[in-house]
């Protein structure tokens, strides 16, 4: 049935498959990241600057530590980074778009300062759900995500957030410092009570769902480029559509996720007002998840149930 988009899809590229999604779904990616200079009204344009300075010169390390290390091994860190960076692109946009964390859901791109200083890459805000008795507020969780095969690397940053939502090792409140509401946009400025989970896919499974999302961006090119195969194309795209729908990242990622929440209410055990506040937080989020997890039961994990950073968090937790 989708012969002929196939032949087309091969003719059109040199690359090879997943270096070629990987550049689609670059190229057709719609949601940006928060922006430090549009928050001079919630603080000084010298404060601004200066974080944004701090974020030059963090990248700055990172590429000159690169320079340092091997050449096989940077180009692993590399590539690394670009996984990760595309995956967080797919979790943002087709997670809202396939409503992997329900209907109600927003994904929001953090800004680079709290990519890189705080560790968040993305957050999740549920609209407020009235059916829920005393919820008069929008539910965040935030993300980190991690394509790595590292264990140790997981393990650290699981412990990182552990520190800080239990203000260990010196580590302060986990804090979004550049964050706008999806829900309400007159909530602008820092997110303080946001609870960090670490999510991701080992290489392998972030191969298989780059191979399934880029030949979906790359859709409308084809159409544009070939009308004449535009029955086929949307026949394509219903069939993608669909296996997007109902793909097991997601569950991977409820899994992921549940395991931490889970496990912080293990260890949040105090009696005073931050780890009550923070304990409500997570218990709200966590029944969110399991109405999510519940909802998508049929979903058959498949060759993703013994995807390496699922079965590392789920054992650390």
């Amino acid at each position: 049935m989708y012969e002929n988009i196939d032949r087309k899809i091969d003719f059109d590229n040199k690359k090879s498959e997943t270096a070629l999604n990987l550049d689609l779904i670059l190229k057709h990616r719609y949601k940006k990241r928060i922006q430090e200079t549009d928050f001079t009204d919630v603080f000084s344009e010298d404060e601004v600057t200066r974080d944004r300075q701090l974020v030059a010169r963090l990248e700055e390390k990172f590429t000159e530590q690169l320079e340092h290390l091997p050449r096989a091994e940077a180009e692993q860190v590399k590539n690394g980074e670009k996984l990760g960076h595309i995956l967080e692109i797919i979790i943002a946009e087709q997670g809202e778009e396939f409503h992997w964390a329900g209907k109600n859901a927003h994904f929001i791109r953090t800004s680079r300062f709290d990519d890189i200083v705080n560790g968040v890459d993305l957050i999740i805000e549920f609209d407020i759900d009235t059916s829920v008795s005393g919820e008069n507020a929008p539910r965040r969780v935030a993300l980190g995500v991690d394509a790595s095969q590292n264990v140790d690397v997981i393990y650290q940053k699981i412990h990182r957030n552990i520190d800080k939502l239990t203000q260990q090792n010196g580590k302060q409140t986990p804090e979004v410092k550049y964050f706008q509401s999806a829900v309400n946009k007159n909530i602008k400025g820092p997110l303080e009570v946001v609870i960090p989970v670490v999510i991701g896919l080992e290489k392998n499974n972030s191969a298989a769902l780059i191979n399934l999302i880029g030949p979906l961006k790359n859709l409308d090119d084809l159409e544009k480029k070939y009308p004449h195969l535009k029955e086929n194309i949307d026949l394509k795209r219903k069939d993608l559509t669909e296996k997007l729908k109902n793909h097991p990242a997601q569950v991977v990622f409820y899994r992921q996720i549940s395991a931490q929440l889970k496990n912080y209410l293990k260890l949040l055990t105090g009696t005073d007002q931050r780890t009550k506040t923070h304990r409500s937080e997570i218990m709200s989020i966590l029944n969110k998840f399991d109405r999510i997890k519940e909802s998508k039961g049929s979903i058959d994990l498949r060759d993703f149930i013994n995807d390496k950073i699922m079965t590392t968090i789920e054992t650390f937790s």
